[in-house]
């Protein structure tokens, strides 16, 4: 996924860098935006989600994690 330089790309950044995880699980690299469940839900709703379907062009759907109180986004 090519990027360019512009406020979306910067807010993304931001938010990798503050709630990112690069994973590696049975040889298959991924990553992880995970967030508190009690705080940051209308965050993913409304920053998270909408601007990861405009970057990537596609639907990102979130899990809630009731048993470690998290919202998780894989991509």
């Amino acid at each position: 996924m090519a990027l360019s330089i512009n406020s979306n790309s910067a807010i993304f950044y931001g938010i990798l860098l503050g709630d990112g995880c690069l994973s590696l699980v049975n040889k298959k690299k991924f990553v992880v935006i995970t967030c508190g469940l009690d705080d940051d839900l209308l965050f993913f709703e409304n920053v998270v989600s909408p601007l990861l379907k405009e970057l990537r062009q596609k639907e990102s759907h979130f899990r809630l994690r009731h048993d470690s109180r998290s919202i998780q986004i894989p991509i």
